[in-house]
């Protein structure tokens, strides 16, 4: 009987012991698992509840009734909010394409055997890890009308005959806040560009040089169907990054001239912490959500139908 009972006791502390390093790796990321759930999810829970509540600071003392779709309906026919809609739109189209052209280029560069190519990995990387308050002063200063080095140079140049105020003139501002945050992320696509040109076979190239093939037709039927892959993902990376954008165009313009910089980010910044108005923000920012997945999804299916994912 006592012989049985151990028996069992070994079995049980056997099992027990197979269950815990079945369950371990569970058990260790628990704890990250629940700080995440306090500092992200809660969080973005309580911004969800409070897009259907009125939340207006100015007017806390009154309470916070239930407004239903109110602030979603009030968001759509704000003309405000299309405005701001336009240029996120025109912004984040402009930084994909310019960052992809620009990243393309270094990236082709530094895939060529070359001298050097340490010093330049390093000269590209750097205005990447420069933080973007910094580099948004840089520019600052680079636009200013009076000691600004652009003018200089436009001057210089006979350009201009007069210092412009880049930042603050309605036609400019928009293009150079978007020269800036290119400048600033252009790497990433490079770096992402870099790695996937590695990796086509130099056999494809010697091929087509055997058949003939001169440098502009080996790009156009090798480099660029090999890049696709790394095309589409950098394109989601740099569109989300570019419409979430708020630090380069809040540093340089805060949405001006005349709203002529806002984004949606800026637009419901302001809304939130200059209006007080937390329930539309977080409306707002719901809509913004929506239409970014929206864009994100329609553009993975299209390369998903073409065969490129």
């Amino acid at each position: 009987m006592i012989s049985n009972v151990k028996n069992m006791r070994r079995i049980s502390r056997h099992g027990f012991k197979i269950w815990v390093n079945r369950k371990i790796g569970y058990i260790f990321i628990t704890p990250a698992i629940l700080v995440l759930c306090l500092i992200i999810l809660l969080p973005i829970l309580f911004s969800l509840s409070m897009a259907f509540f009125r939340f207006d600071l100015l007017r806390a003392g009154h309470g916070n009734p239930f407004f239903v779709f109110k602030h979603f309906i009030g968001s759509i026919k704000n003309p405000l909010f299309w405005n701001a809609l336009y240029n996120t739109m025109v912004w984040t189209l402009s930084n994909v394409v310019l960052q992809l052209l620009v990243g393309l280029g270094f990236a082709l560069l530094l895939n060529r055997k070359i001298r050097f190519k340490a010093i330049y990995y390093v000269a590209i990387l750097i205005p990447w890890a420069t933080p973007s308050a910094v580099a948004a002063l840089i520019w600052r200063w680079l636009l200013h009308a009076e000691f600004g080095v652009v003018n200089a140079i436009a001057l210089f140049l006979n350009f201009i005959e007069t210092p412009i105020a880049w930042l603050s003139s309605s036609g400019w501002a928009m293009f150079w806040v978007i020269v800036a945050r290119v400048w600033k992320e252009y790497a990433f696509s490079a770096v992402i560009l870099t790695a996937a040109l590695q990796t086509i076979p130099s056999a494809l190239y010697d091929a087509a040089k055997v058949d003939g093939a001169g440098m502009i037709s080996q790009f156009l039927h090798i480099t660029l169907p090999w890049l696709r892959s790394a095309i589409m993902i950098a394109t989601v990376l740099i569109a989300i990054g570019s419409f979430n954008g708020f630090n380069m165009i809040w540093m340089m313009t805060k949405g001006g001239p005349v709203r002529e910089t806002e984004i949606l980010s800026t637009f419901i910044y302001q809304t939130a912490f200059e209006q007080y108005q937390l329930g539309r923000a977080s409306a707002q920012s719901i809509l913004m959500i929506i239409i970014l997945a929206f864009m994100v999804i329609f553009y993975i299916r299209r390369m998903d139908t073409e065969g490129v994912v």
